[in-house]
């Protein structure tokens, strides 16, 4: 399962580790399916969007910390996060990855199995 440039509620989820969403997602998870998440913010020009996710930073620290152990919790078997480069995110072809690329972005790349 792969889910890019999440946002309204499933960026809510998917960034601050929502353990029921994260249950529901779980559950319609195959046995040992791969789960690739891939989440962007720019803590300036999406600060509201991150105060309204109650989330004061969203960096490798934030993701290490507090994402990880919530994802496992829930069942994930998760890998080390990694940042995205500029070059990686443009690689994805997507828009949307088009339209919010930017320097001051933290695109960070979070990758387990179920």
């Amino acid at each position: 399962m792969q889910i890019q440039f999440p946002w309204g509620s499933l960026l809510h989820a998917a960034a601050t580790g929502d353990q029921d969403a994260l249950s529901r997602l779980i559950r319609i998870c195959a046995p040992d399916a791969t789960l690739k998440i891939i989440i962007s913010l720019d803590p300036a020009r999406d600060c509201s969007e991150m105060d309204r996710l109650n989330i004061s930073r969203f960096d490798l620290k934030y993701v290490r910390e507090v994402l990880i152990p919530r994802y496992e919790r829930a069942g994930f078997h998760m890998k080390e996060p990694k940042n995205l480069t500029p070059a990686e995110v443009l690689a994805l072809n997507s828009s949307w990855a088009k339209r919010v690329h930017s320097a001051n972005r933290h695109t960070i790349v979070l990758t387990g199995k179920a």
